[in-house]
């Protein structure tokens, strides 16, 4: 004998049996050009829905998506909050409760103000200490903001180039005579601003001067040569350039691993064109974040063959 079921109660059964996911709570998200971006890596396909507000507000905005998706139209600079809940595709399942409320600190937009370096020379004349600093981000409530500075070498090469992190909004540097460049920016957890940058001029204090010799071999050579150095240095580094007017445009470096004690540089040079030679010292890096201790040994000036009137 079979037992009938009304078709409402067979309907109820049906859906007594639905399967309730747990809150998604592994949701990734970033700023991208002022649109929240989100994505979750899950191994079933879930369909989100996720509700979102700017802080201080009241109302909800709805947003849905599978396995990523992007919010835009969001006011900038404002933090943000969300909370998301989820079902199955591939199997009818009810929705999940909500999710606890995510908060989404503001997108960084603005370059950071860095302020004049404050630049000394230290007991060594070869080495300069350099103190940066910056204006503040306003840390957010739940999201420290941190800073990343790097530091080029110039003439610029891919190895003269370091990057350090930091939690506060200065630094200290010591650094050669030879030009650098450096950058910070400010990041976060979803986000990093674009990149303020300063310039650290080339400096020839006088007490480094006729240090080393150079003799110009025609237009297209310059023998350069210095006294041997105490202390387990592994690299010399020479830098030039041409001087205009009373500025060192520094154009070429090049890095001599073995100790020698001279070196003959190769390139097309000017005549009747004053150019400026440094002399480096390197060592090997005490960190592998921070730049290689480099101390300035010596500076001349040459000119090469002069040319006719």
């Amino acid at each position: 004998m079979y037992e009938y079921f009304p078709r409402k109660v067979t309907k109820y059964l049906k859906l007594s049996y639905q399967w309730r996911p747990e809150p998604p709570s592994d949701i990734k998200y970033s700023w991208i050009s002022g649109r929240l971006h989100l994505q979750r890596e899950a191994q079933e396909k879930y369909l989100h829905q996720i509700a979102i507000r700017k802080v201080g507000t009241i109302e909800w905005r709805l947003f849905n998506f599978t396995q990523a998706g992007t919010i835009d139209e969001l006011e900038q600079p404002a933090a943000y909050e969300f909370k998301a809940r989820c079902k199955t595709i591939s199997a009818t399942s009810l929705w999940s409760l909500w999710s606890h409320v995510n908060y989404v600190p503001p997108e960084l937009i603005y370059k950071l103000q860095i302020h004049t370096p404050v630049i000394k020379l230290l007991t060594d004349p070869g080495i300069r200490s350099v103190f940066i600093h910056w204006e503040a981000v306003n840390d957010s409530r739940h999201d420290r903001t941190r800073y990343n500075i790097t530091i080029e070498r110039l003439p610029a090469k891919p190895r003269n180039v370091n990057t350090i992190q930091v939690d506060r909004e200065n630094y200290h540097l010591q650094l050669s005579q030879a030009p650098y460049k450096v950058r910070v920016q400010a990041y976060n957890s979803v986000s990093c601003s674009p990149a303020s940058e300063i310039a650290i001029s080339p400096y020839n204090p006088i007490e480094l001067r006729n240090k080393i010799t150079a003799t110009a071999l025609g237009n297209d050579s310059l023998f350069i040569s210095w006294n041997p150095m105490k202390g387990k240095r592994t690299k010399h580094v020479i830098d030039w350039g041409p001087v205009i007017g009373n500025q060192t445009h520094i154009t070429h470096s090049k890095v001599i691993p073995k100790e020698l004690q001279n070196y003959t540089l190769m390139g097309q040079f000017n005549p009747k064109q004053r150019y400026r030679i440094m002399l480096h010292k390197r060592a090997k890096k005490r960190q592998e974040l921070t730049p290689p201790i480099e101390v300035t040994i010596g500076i001349v000036d040459v000119y090469t063959v002069e040319g006719s009137m």
